[in-house]
């Protein structure tokens, strides 16, 4: 810095309500309204001194909705010569600093106000907020690192970008070459890189993949000649206390799906995919009906080798 912009630093931080705001603003985003009850001071008095504060770069704005949040910058990036001082004037004890804990402790108080008002009808009102997408790529940031994982049956790729979050090798496969040139597209044109395609036969797998810590069979197993077998079969090419997860449609009688989607199975009922599982040596068995959206209601069922 010259002498010119040492003095303009100066001659911004000679004045107290500046050093005050400095303090508040390295604690907490604040909007303007906050500060203005927080330092008991009228709004145009704020806005002059967070615009100088903003005039040596030490204050930024975020816009939200109407409002615009203040805070601080980083010291050592943009005043580095007055760093220390700087952070003298944040650690020191001051009465602001109590009035901001009531500031923030309204924030939290307005949103348990709105929450109990309004849980019995959150559901409801949330339906445009949350995203099923969202959600499943939230849950798959949850998952321990390192896992393999085979999506059988992975026809265009639709859940590849989801599992290639979650897992460090994706094996995609299916037994059509066709299938796994889109899905080779699909992740191509969204980076995904470390997905293999197998095609095969999903009775073969011990030969083509080694063991996987998980499997996938999403909405697959209606399209199997033999679903009882092919369980078996997998359960060879699962580590030890690897998962399998199965979605489908439950049990239902609409004879159209057959031509629709090449499928063999009119769905599962609970009892008999359990059954299944149980007998091909599978652990842990568990059933979740997840949705009864049309057309056909939804089940997840999972199990451990």
């Amino acid at each position: 810095m010259n002498d010119e912009e040492h003095s303009l630093v100066l001659k911004a931080l000679a004045d107290e309500t500046r050093l005050r705001l400095i303090r508040l603003l390295n604690r907490e985003e604040l909007n303007v309204q906050e500060i203005c009850d927080i330092l008991q001071m009228p709004q145009p008095r704020i806005s002059r001194h967070l615009a100088t504060l903003k005039s040596i770069h030490l204050v930024e704005d975020r816009r939200d909705g109407t409002r615009a949040y203040y805070s601080l910058c980083k010291f050592d990036e943009i005043l580095p010569d007055f760093k220390s001082y700087l952070e003298s004037i944040c650690q020191a004890v001051h009465s602001d600093l109590d009035r901001l804990q009531v500031t923030l402790t309204k924030r939290a108080q307005i949103s348990r106000e709105f929450a109990s008002d309004m849980a019995e009808h959150w559901d409801e009102i949330s339906a445009d907020l949350h995203s099923p997408l969202a959600s499943m790529f939230s849950v798959a940031a949850l998952t321990p690192r390192g896992i393999t994982v085979a999506d059988l049956g992975s026809g265009t790729g639709i859940m590849l970008p989801l599992l290639s979050k979650c897992a460090d090798k994706v094996y995609a496969v299916d037994q059509s070459g066709q299938m796994l040139d889109m899905a080779r597209k699909r992740c191509s044109q969204l980076s995904v890189s470390n997905v293999e395609y197998v095609c095969s036969d999903l009775h073969s797998l011990e030969k083509k993949l080694p063991q996987t810590d998980a499997q996938l069979l999403h909405f697959v197993l209606h399209q199997v000649a033999s679903p009882a077998t092919l369980l078996k079969d997998l359960r060879k090419s699962l580590k030890k206390n690897g998962r399998i997860v199965i979605v489908d449609q439950i049990k239902h009688d609409d004879e159209s799906v057959r031509r629709k989607y090449g499928s063999l199975w009119l769905g599962f009922e609970k009892e008999q995919l359990l059954e299944w599982l149980t007998d091909a040596g599978f652990v842990d068995v568990d059933w979740m009906h997840l949705s009864d959206d049309a057309p056909k209601s939804v089940f997840m069922a999972s199990a451990t080798n």
